[in-house]
């Protein structure tokens, strides 16, 4: 089962991809698309043009925007830098550029699962930011990868021996890798 996609003719502790959940990509996808659809039949319904259906159409394009150029796929930790794969584009950061990996911020729901949670390891933490100089920061995954995926993205930066600091905290044993994010951990 590989945790380490290495590219063609590289060493394998040279690169590490880790995925972002199929959940947060659908929902991020369907959003600006749900917005599209009912500003347009809205503006399809009526006989004079409005305001509301007019701003869901505006918002959910941008929106829509925002979510092909911007909300990782998948990242890849590399050798020259972090490459966030998003859907219409790919972006570099060099690792020059990169100050600390951070976990984001966790959002209401996890707070609220972890609460009512028998296993409150299961859910305590986020997934990864790379925080740049000032206020730069840009998402690379929305959830945690799994620990085995950590220590590789651990190696990788102590084989590189970059300025780059990995502040997130390791998860916990017995999180599913981030390419089987599709599958349901069984009990």
């Amino acid at each position: 089962m590989g945790l380490v996609q290495p590219s063609a003719g590289r060493d394998p502790a040279a690169s590490c991809v880790v995925h972002s959940s199929l959940r947060g990509l659908m929902s991020a996808v369907a959003t600006p698309l749900v917005l599209l659809a009912l500003g347009t039949g809205a503006t399809i319904s009526s006989s004079e043009v409005r305001g509301v259906p007019i701003a869901l159409i505006a918002v959910g394009t941008v929106l829509g925007v925002i979510v092909a150029f911007d909300y990782p796929r998948h990242t890849r930790f590399e050798e020259g830098g972090i490459s966030r794969v998003c859907i219409l584009r790919t972006q570099r950061l060099p690792w020059s550029d990169v100050i600390a990996i951070e976990r984001t911020p966790r959002r209401t729901l996890a707070r609220v699962r972890q609460l009512t949670s028998r296993d409150r390891q299961e859910h305590n933490s986020g997934g990864l930011v790379a925080r740049g100089s000032g206020r730069s920061r840009w998402l690379l995954t929305d959830h945690a990868e799994s620990a085995q995926e950590h220590d590789q993205v651990r190696k990788l930066l102590d084989h590189l021996d970059v300025a780059t600091t990995l502040r997130a905290r390791r998860p916990p044993e017995g999180r599913a890798p981030s390419d089987l994010y599709r599958l349901r951990r069984r009990r």
